[in-house]
């Protein structure tokens, strides 16, 4: 396996940077959403369908419509129809989805990544326990076992931080907060430039992640030490 230490590159810090990170954080979850919506509206919308073509099949349908039994259902089917389509647009396109609903948070984090000295660059940096990402005037430590995969956006990777939970349906929807957590994970992009001169890149650095969390879990002295060195070493 290439050695990871030392390897370094830059990226613009702008709104693209920000939107990235965010997408990277949510687009796998609002596509799953979407998913979830697209599916069981769509039960909910043929339901309706087959509540009206039954009774015109059987020519009660005007006797019905007189009653008012069936005045709800065509709300009700033009509603999940909606919903249905809603579905469908979420997991299709992700990111649309996320720039509407991140657009607030946007410039936020933009300022947050280029600090007190409003840098136009983010220097990021492998070392041998964790990764840095300097702005030039303050420097974000992330060990690797903070890493928890990669999203693709663009085409562009990302190295995405954060528990795995944060992208599943049912934990979102039974009370967590989601949409108050995009400023609280950090997601690294690796350009194509990189990527072209360490193509297995993406992969030795979810390894490296993979087992400094192992050996952390399991408390071993030199790599909790060599943790806690690096994140020591990027205070101020």
């Amino acid at each position: 396996m290439e050695s990871i230490d030392g390897i370094s590159w830059d990226v613009p810090i702008d709104e693209g940077l920000a939107l990235g990170m965010l997408r990277a954080q949510n687009d796998a979850y609002i596509r799953k959403l979407g998913v979830a919506c697209a599916f069981f509206c769509g039960i909910w919308a043929i339901g309706g369908v087959v509540a009206i073509a039954y009774p015109a099949y059987m020519g009660t349908l005007d006797t019905l419509l007189s009653e008012g039994k069936l005045s709800n259902v065509f709300p009700a089917i033009v509603l999940f129809l909606a919903l249905t389509a809603f579905g469908v647009f979420s997991a299709v396109r992700p990111g649309a989805i996320t720039h509407m609903r991140c657009r607030r948070t946007v410039e936020p984090l933009r300022d947050f990544l280029a600090g007190k000295k409003h840098s136009p660059m983010l220097t990021i940096t492998l070392g041998k326990a964790g990764i840095a990402c300097d702005n030039g005037s303050s420097v974000i430590a992330l060990p690797y076992a903070a890493l928890t995969g990669k999203a693709v956006v663009d085409g562009t990777p990302y190295l995405v931080t954060g528990a795995k939970r944060d992208q599943s349906v049912l934990y979102n929807l039974a009370g967590v907060n989601w949409a108050l957590r995009e400023e609280s994970f950090l997601a690294l992009p690796i350009p194509s430039s990189v990527l072209c001169a360490h193509p297995k890149l993406v992969t030795e650095i979810l390894d490296t992640a993979f087992m400094q969390a192992r050996a952390l879990k399991r408390g071993d002295p030199q790599e909790t030490e060599a943790v806690r060195t690096f994140l020591e070493g990027a205070k101020p």
